[in-house]
């Protein structure tokens, strides 16, 4: 699946390990980065779902996903198409292949 970020913040913290350190420090990082790297192996976000300890679901009035993690690690992503722009439609998660991170919450007391 393809895995975009929002651009300005969300971008800068995501995108890069010294960016995620930065953010969250480097025992959090590899955790996030992590995350994100087994996001962009699944060939679409309902398969997520196969993931330990993953929820996801339908947020906004469904043109968005709240992805919850362990580790305390939470998303708000929207439907893009292949260029990374929002699709303007309530997609079916077993449909969609490619994903824009809008937020990425890590609080590690949390759990999944």
């Amino acid at each position: 699946m393809d895995v975009f970020f929002a651009p300005g913040r969300v971008d800068h913290e995501c995108r890069t390990r010294a960016a995620r350190e930065e953010r969250w420090g480097s025992a959090a990082a590899p955790i996030v980065g992590r995350r994100l790297f087994e996001l962009a192996a699944l060939p679409r976000l309902s398969d997520a779902l196969s993931l330990p300890g993953v929820r996801l679901r339908s947020y906004a009035g469904g043109d968005r996903y709240d992805v919850k993690c362990n580790f305390g690690i939470r998303m708000i992503v929207v439907p893009v198409d292949d260029r990374g722009s929002i699709l303007n439609i309530h997609a079916d998660a077993t449909r969609v292949t490619a994903i824009r991170v809008e937020l990425l919450e890590f609080d590690s007391e949390g759990g999944a």
